[in-house]
């Protein structure tokens, strides 16, 4: 595996899983996510890229990172080093805790954050959820410190 710095372009590159084909073509997004915080790139041996992932710090939440993947179509082969990988990403936040979210109904990815230390966050024993840009519901997760 091959890591390195994300770039905007990579979002272009990856052959994304078909739960987040919808954000291909965001270059405005992508470019935000490659200027908000470290990011990173994973590319198989071939070159192909695996996964697109990061932590951005924002000013609307200051005890927040907000972290975020976009994973391969490939990826399911390279999990265990990919979860790994993200694992010791994640001890490196600055803040307090990282939020992220998982598409409604998506189960891997739920079981993926849940493996990677998240639990759902709640109010009032509810999910929290959110309205996506593409109108889909997300479920937001958190992992604190």
């Amino acid at each position: 595996m091959i890591l390195e710095r994300f770039k905007a372009a990579h979002l272009q590159e990856i052959e994304l899983q078909a739960a987040q084909v919808h954000a291909r073509g965001d270059l405005a997004y992508a470019t935000a996510l490659e200027q908000m915080g470290p990011a990173y790139t994973v590319r198989s041996d071939d070159g192909a890229i695996a996964i697109c992932a990061g932590l951005s710090d924002t000013s609307i939440a200051p005890d927040y990172s907000v972290g975020w993947a976009f994973l391969s179509v490939h990826a399911r082969k390279y999990m265990r080093t990919l979860t790994r990988m993200s694992q010791r990403a994640l001890t490196t936040a600055t803040r307090p805790a990282i939020a992220t979210s998982v598409e409604a109904g998506f189960a891997a990815g739920e079981r993926w954050l849940r493996l990677l230390g998240f639990s759902v966050c709640t109010r009032a024993d509810q999910p929290c959820t959110v309205c996506g840009p593409d109108g889909r519901t997300y479920i937001i997760f958190e992992r604190r410190r």
